[in-house]
């Protein structure tokens, strides 16, 4: 049975610049190995003002780890480290993330945060907020956001143990067999999805870029 509600951890979105040192504790990744059908071309190369999504991302990002990856075909040219699809990986979404665990796990990482390409607009205190003991993923109100996310690989190694990975699986009945607490934040703003060419046009309409 698929979960409902988890509870929440009620952590309040801050608009204000997150001033600290990077959080080096863990490493964040990138996800860009989507198919990007809706949006018709790769959404790391849309262009969005001066710069690519990819590099929007990536900007607010590399302020708060120290290591980032991407998981996808290729850097985009930033120099970062990339992961590949693990050859036995289950299809979609949770495939990327079997494979990031797969990679961490030999990093000897303890966990490790996960970001959209497609969400340009990520909090500046993001990894402070949702980081913790256990797993995490965003919430905004009764929505869920599993991409923007923090995963503990001991969590992961537990859960990938007990699901049968020839079946589909979505990334939230994955952070619900990880037991991953709802962090919410009262701003939706940081967590806005960028899938179609439409919604390109609302966000260059509505955000600074």
């Amino acid at each position: 049975m698929k979960p409902s509600h988890l509870p929440h951890s009620d952590v309040p979105h801050s608009d204000v610049p997150y001033s600290g040192f990077p959080y080096s504790g863990f490493p964040a990744i990138i996800l860009a190995g989507g198919q990007s059908l809706r949006m018709g071309q790769d959404k790391a190369l849309m262009q969005m003002g001066p710069v690519r999504m990819i590099d929007h991302v990536y900007s607010r990002l590399k302020t708060q780890v120290s290591q980032i990856y991407i998981s996808g075909p290729q850097d985009y040219g930033l120099a970062l480290p990339i992961i590949k699809d693990a050859t036995n990986a289950p299809k979609g979404p949770v495939g990327g993330l079997y494979s990031i665990w797969k990679y961490i796990l030999g990093e000897k990482q303890a966990g490790f945060f996960t970001v959209p390409v497609d969400g340009p607009n990520l909090p500046a205190d993001f990894c402070s907020k949702i980081s913790g003991q256990t797993c995490a993923i965003s919430a905004t109100g009764e929505a869920l956001h599993p991409t923007f996310a923090f995963w503990t690989v001991q969590a992961l190694s537990k859960a990938f143990a007990d699901i049968n990975l020839s079946e589909s699986i979505s990334l939230k009945y994955l952070a619900h067999k990880c037991q991953a607490r709802h962090v919410n934040w009262t701003n939706s703003n940081g967590f806005y999805n960028i899938n179609t060419p439409q919604e390109l046009e609302t966000y260059a309409k509505h955000f600074t870029v």
